[in-house]
């Protein structure tokens, strides 16, 4: 296992250095503070192109505790929707802490999204309705009465997308972020 993990490591090692070394080939692309519109529409871009993401929460013991998720598409003020079970436990993570993280990656090049921000779970029938998905039917085994929808406010969300010329900061590797509530960009480390 231990020789395992060393694999794995040095893998990510590799990825992890080949994705840094495109990233800040690319902080000639980076959009300029105020572009919101652009870092927002190069996010968007990036989160069609992967249909899964990452949900983080914290646990009890004050770890992240992380799951693959499947989305929808985030409105118009970025809001991102996700269903649930009502047992789970992100369900109990997210009652104690609503602070979390989704994290979405291009499968196909260079680029990701992680947006930061507030879950609120919600058990309303009529939204709990729109924010449902016939392919998870199987899940539930068409049982949907522990069914929740988890709604998730942005207060921050940091994009590189080289294909839309949206990379870190060439010298500083800072990221590109719109932080919600400002209405401006800001970098992120």
């Amino acid at each position: 296992m231990f020789r395992s993990g060393l694999r794995s490591g040095a893998v990510l090692l590799v990825v992890m250095g080949w994705f840094a070394t495109l990233t800040a080939a690319a902080g000639d692309g980076n959009a300029e503070p105020g572009d919101r519109e652009r870092l927002l529409a190069a996010a968007r871009e990036v989160i069609a192109a992967s249909r899964f993401c990452a949900l983080v929460t914290i646990g009890a013991d004050g770890a992240p505790n992380v799951r693959m998720m499947d989305p929808f598409a985030p409105d118009e003020d970025m809001v991102v929707w996700m269903g649930t079970n009502a047992l789970s436990r992100k369900v109990e993570d997210l009652r104690r802490n609503p602070h979390v993280a989704v994290y979405c990656a291009d499968p196909d090049a260079p680029g990701y999204v992680t947006l930061r921000g507030v879950a609120r779970l919600v058990d309303d029938p009529d939204e709990t309705r729109k924010r449902w998905k016939d392919e998870w039917s199987a899940l539930y085994r068409d049982d949907r009465s522990n069914y929740l929808s988890i709604e998730i406010t942005p207060e921050t969300v940091e994009v590189v997308n080289l294909a839309a010329g949206v990379g870190s900061e060439k010298d500083s590797w800072e990221v590109p972020a719109v932080v919600f509530g400002q209405g401006e960009t800001s970098p992120a480390k």
